[in-house]
């Protein structure tokens, strides 16, 4: 085997690795995690963020669920859609620059995941 590439292997392993502790749950304003769809948390890979959103709503309204940390916020708003309390029902969930997490589900329930860059 090349030794350079032997060396880059071993250092490869040791790149980019999640731990427990990297990831950051949140209980979500006006709302609550649902364990069903794996409650709330997010992380950060390099300059990518991963936002999971699980949660029983009591509106079909928009309504604010928290606010991102700053370090994981995004540059620009961003936006995504994803499950509501089944397959032909939809959620949204909205980020502004600020970290304000937005969601709207017309069913009572949201499932989403977001990946973005943060860009530092």
């Amino acid at each position: 085997m090349i030794p350079q590439y032997t060396k880059r292997k071993e250092e490869m392993k040791n790149i980019n690795i999640l731990k427990q502790t990297d990831i950051k749950y949140f209980t979500p304003n006006n709302c609550n995690n649902y364990a069903g769809y794996g409650g709330c948390y997010y992380y950060k890979v390099g300059s990518r963020v991963n936002l999971h959103i699980g949660v029983s709503v009591n509106t079909t309204s928009n309504i604010s669920i928290g606010t991102l940390l700053e370090q994981y916020r995004p540059i620009t708003p961003v936006s995504g859609i994803g499950l509501g309390a089944s397959l032909e029902d939809y959620s949204a969930v909205q980020i502004n620059e600020a970290g304000l997490i937005t969601i709207n589900s017309k069913t009572g329930y949201a499932l989403i995941d977001l990946e973005y860059d943060t860009l530092n």
